[in-house]
């Protein structure tokens, strides 16, 4: 993306954006430390602490609007009993869910 020649207000600092999607949080934290990207979003726990004390990157942690949402189908004659809904409860491991990092602030 490159900023608009054109634009009437005051010009941006910045000529050029280049997105890349990468969803490896490894792979996001190897590009930002060699110096490759400025931003990685989205790192996982031990990426986000490797890279916390490396005086060279700013880091930032706060909540996450990620929701994680299961759907049934009711009018599904199995789905719509209130037994398999409970059983469905118990095959999630709610242990291996995301959790925030030890350095959240």
């Amino acid at each position: 993306m490159t900023r608009n020649e054109n634009y009437w207000g005051e010009e941006p600092g910045i000529k050029r954006i280049f997105i890349q999607h990468n969803s490896e949080s490894a792979s996001q934290r190897l590009l930002l430390e060699k110096g490759d990207i400025d931003i990685a979003n989205k790192l996982g726990p031990d990426d986000f602490d490797a890279v916390a004390d490396n005086s060279d990157i700013q880091t930032l942690n706060g909540p996450s609007g990620t929701i994680y949402y299961m759907g049934l189908n009711v009018r599904n004659e199995h789905l719509s009993k209130p037994r398999v809904v409970e059983a469905m409860k118990y095959l999630i491991d709610y242990q291996a869910l995301p959790r925030p990092s030890a350095r959240a602030r």
